[in-house]
């Protein structure tokens, strides 16, 4: 009998353990009618939200000029599409700007600046070459560079120069004083600089005599890019012209534009206009010949636009292409022939003559 009460009471105890009483889903009415007002409360929200933030200003933070979204202008473009001046006096908004050969551009500001006009004729002559910057593919651009141009007739440029020379022999090392050199030392500079006693960034190039190469050596790592070789122009066996063109070279620079890759310009002086006009034009030959020899090896227009302009005067003379101090002239409207390619085996050989324009048609 107690195995029975016991046996009864353990499935008593199981029962309550398993069974959980059930809840009661309350569906009414009222349930229903308080939902619906929190949806028209909630849209309601939403809707005032949405007209405050039209009637707002949101405060926008400075935009770089690179990501604005201005109307871009190709610099390449000219106004050739315009009908030519037939007077000398004309409106230049309507017509395509005239050519002008460099003495003729010289003379006009020679006369504008006369002692009878502003009276200023010791001013510099500057001169703006635009060029274009496409390398060998579209997608390849020619890098900024800067060459040292000899002048044959040197002006105040004012650029300070300091040079550093070294050489052996003492005739050597007094050239070099007397062009004008900044520091000139043989052996015993270059152990000086060993120790540290001298600050290569002071000075802007470092030349050297063949002679004392051997030596020069131990200064590589220091120089670096500054260590005099041929193929910078650095090492050379007359020091007292190798000073002279550094001392009274003009130094140009030509920068691709910020916004523009294919856009690139020089601009420089080639002289005061109290200079003989011939020195003048001299001058503006060495320095475009040193800029086109920057010119990739691809058809088409390198230097597209030369103009030369006086900083007391708002004229600016477009140079005709056809005075360019190039070798390869091509005059206007002269069409050049590349050679035919080599046909190939079972091939017929090719009969049409391909044609481009070059630099010097005009712009």
């Amino acid at each position: 009998m107690l195995g029975l009460r016991s046996m009864l009471s353990r499935l008593t105890i199981r029962s309550q353990a398993f069974y959980q009483p059930v809840q009661c889903i309350h569906v009414s009415e009222v349930d229903l009618k308080a939902r619906k007002g929190t949806r028209e409360k909630r849209e309601k929200l939403k809707k005032k939200n949405k007209t405050a933030k039209l009637t707002t200003i949101t405060k926008v933070g400075f935009i770089p000029r690179n990501k604005l979204h201005l109307k871009k202008v190709d610099k390449h473009l000219t106004n050739d599409w315009k009908a030519e001046p037939t007077d000398d006096a004309f409106p230049g908004r309507y017509y395509r700007w005239p050519l002008f050969k460099v003495s003729d551009a010289i003379r006009f500001h020679k006369e504008n600046l006369d002692p009878t006009m502003w009276n200023a004729l010791d001013s510099p002559l500057n001169m703006s070459v635009e060029m274009d910057m496409m390398g060998d593919k579209p997608t390849r651009m020619i890098s900024n560079f800067q060459k040292l141009v000899v002048i044959k007739h040197p002006f105040e440029h004012g650029q300070e120069r300091t040079i550093l020379v070294f050489a052996k022999e003492e005739e050597n090392r007094s050239n070099a004083i007397r062009a004008g050199a900044t520091t000139v030392g043989g052996p015993d500079l270059i152990k000086s600089a060993l120790k540290g006693n001298i600050r290569f960034a002071d000075y802007q190039f470092i030349l050297a005599h063949p002679d004392i190469m051997p030596e020069m050596l131990a200064l590589r790592g220091l120089l670096k890019k500054k260590f005099p070789s041929a193929k910078n122009e650095t090492l050379g066996m007359n020091l007292y012209e190798l000073v002279m063109k550094f001392m009274n070279g003009l130094f140009i620079s030509g920068r691709r534009d910020e916004f523009q890759e294919n856009f690139g310009i020089v601009n420089t002086s080639i002289g005061s206009l109290n200079m003989p006009t011939e020195q003048l034009i001299e001058n503006f030959n060495a320095i475009l010949t040193t800029v086109n020899g920057q010119r990739p090896n691809r058809p088409g227009k390198f230097i597209t636009r030369v103009h030369l302009t006086t900083p007391l005067s708002n004229e600016k003379f477009k140079i005709d292409p056809a005075d360019f101090p190039f070798a390869d002239y091509v005059r206007p409207g002269q069409v050049p022939t590349l050679p035919q390619k080599k046909a190939k085996k079972g091939q017929e050989k090719p009969t049409f003559v391909r044609n481009y324009q070059l630099f010097r048609t005009p712009v």
